[in-house]
């Protein structure tokens, strides 16, 4: 089945990854003529893999493919349009495409030395499958503010992210029609850490907390940690290694902390390439 738990929470990692990474960048010394480039846009193509053994019968494999597209508009925003496409590559390697995301951005007034904030609005258009017959979604509205650290005086190459969201999302009906409850609306925080070693490589840390609420007013809590190494090119080109996990904050019982870092069950691994220009 196309896009378990465990792949979700992935695309929401790299999600958030991409944000602060787009932070760092877009913060850091451009030359003149990258600085007067109006568009821009990105491609990846990520696999993901469970941590079953390999000849598991239950292991899966999949692939996101990411397509996105900037263009800077007057007063310093900046207006986005991002794909993704995501395909089984076992089974009948299904593949469906995810609702399409508008967005608009603009870097906020520096109000503290070494600081740095972006706010973004973006809203989905319910075009997917899952959208139009599982859950009704007719669009959702979302709205985040990054702050980034400049952590030089710490460690040189280190930046230090932190980014509060909330996504509110429209349903035809409270239910899907399986079911299951839909979520009205989500609250996250993220905690960020980028580390570039040299203009070629780089580690990233990232953990991010989230409440989902119902429409009856019930919720449930997620967390969700990534770790990763890149390495970078000069002429737009990364590659990525990581690792993924994420769940219910709870565990069974409902009482104890389901919180970890590892969980060979859980986690997940996966390797994207890319390219921004």
């Amino acid at each position: 089945m196309i896009m378990t738990k465990k792949m979700s929470i992935l695309l929401i990692l790299l999600a958030s990854k991409a944000m602060a990474q787009q932070g760092v960048s877009e913060t850091s010394v451009k030359s003149p003529e990258k600085a007067s480039k109006l568009w821009s846009i990105s491609l990846s193509s990520t696999l993901e893999t469970d941590s079953k053994p390999t000849g598991d019968v239950e292991k899966s494999y999949s692939n996101t493919t990411s397509l996105g597209f900037g263009y800077k508009l007057p007063n310093e925003f900046k207006a986005g349009l991002s794909l993704i496409l995501d395909k089984d590559l076992e089974g009948e390697r299904e593949q469906k495409l995810r609702d399409p995301s508008l967005s608009l951005s603009r870097a906020l007034p520096v109000f503290a030395k070494y600081w740095t904030s972006t706010a973004k609005l973006s809203t989905k258009i319910p075009v997917s499958e899952a959208s139009r017959k599982t859950t009704g979604l007719q669009t959702a509205l979302s709205a985040s503010v990054t702050f980034l650290y400049d952590a030089s005086n710490i460690a040189k190459g280190l930046t230090i992210g932190y980014s509060p969201s909330i996504i509110n999302n429209f349903h035809e009906y409270k239910v899907t029609t399986s079911g299951k409850s839909n979520t009205q609306r989500t609250l996250s925080n993220s905690l960020m850490f980028d580390y570039a070693f040299n203009d070629s490589f780089g580690i990233y840390l990232g953990n991010t907390y989230y409440r989902n609420f119902t429409y009856d007013g019930n919720y449930n809590d997620f967390f969700s940690f990534d770790q990763s190494i890149t390495y970078s090119h000069e002429v737009g080109a990364s590659a990525t290694i990581g690792h993924a996990i994420g769940g219910s904050a709870l565990a069974v019982n409902g009482k104890e902390s389901n919180v970890q870092l590892f969980d060979k069950n859980e986690s997940t691994y996966y390797f994207t390439l890319g390219f921004r220009y």
